[in-house]
């Protein structure tokens, strides 16, 4: 990384500045088939890391499945209005057993999107 001589009305951060901003955009996903919308959150770093984290205990011990990582990170993703989360863990099951698959399907692909993962990227589930 190079370091430019900031433009003059650009404002330097310091550390302080950069922990306190909320950076993570929220979307409303509208959901027809629900008949509304939900509130999506880009994932943290720490979230990508829980998630992963999930995935790979749940491969190694039941051989996992494309579905469980795309509910896994639909549960993660959704907040409430005040920006906590609406599901934990334990709600991926119900994800799972109760909810359309098309519509976990194009819920994934948003939040992907949301969160600037390509879905062409060699790392995408399943490849």
């Amino acid at each position: 990384m190079t370091e430019d001589t900031p433009k003059p009305a650009q404002t330097i951060l310091d550390r302080n500045a950069i922990v306190a901003l909320d950076d993570r955009r929220v979307a409303l996903i509208d959901v027809p088939e629900w008949g509304g919308a939900v509130r999506a959150r880009q994932l943290s770093v720490r979230d990508r890391e829980e998630v992963e984290l999930a995935l790979k205990l749940d491969e190694k011990n039941t051989g996992g499945t494309i579905n469980k990582h795309m509910a896994v990170y639909v549960a993660a993703s959704l907040v409430t209005e005040t920006g906590e989360r609406m599901f934990d863990a334990e709600d991926v099951e119900t994800i799972l057993k109760s909810k359309n698959g098309a519509v976990i399907d194009t819920l994934y692909a948003r939040l992907r999107q949301l969160n600037g993962l390509d879905l062409d990227d060699d790392d995408s589930p399943g490849k």
